[in-house]
């Protein structure tokens, strides 16, 4: 089952760390390792795990360091899977 988080509206690289997906209003804790699918503006999917959740009003929640900022464009929406 798919529980919508929130359609990105920044993304952040952290050098040596990863990319920080930042959205809409935060409605929930999401737990480490958590599966995520991103759904681009274009339909196509990423999946991968929460790597770290920033305590903040808005969702704002670290991914895998292999994707890339531009790969991630505003608009992408994010999936929590369960």
């Amino acid at each position: 089952m798919l529980e919508f988080l929130f359609a990105v509206e920044q993304t952040i690289m952290i050098p040596d760390r990863g990319l920080v997906l930042i959205g809409g209003p935060r409605t929930k804790d999401i737990q480490y390792k958590s599966r995520l699918k991103l759904v681009l503006p274009d339909k196509t999917e990423i999946h991968t795990e929460v790597w770290g959740e920033g305590a903040f009003e808005n969702f704002a929640i670290a991914v895998d360091n292999s994707i890339q900022k531009q790969q991630v464009p505003i608009g992408t929406e994010a999936w929590l899977c369960d």
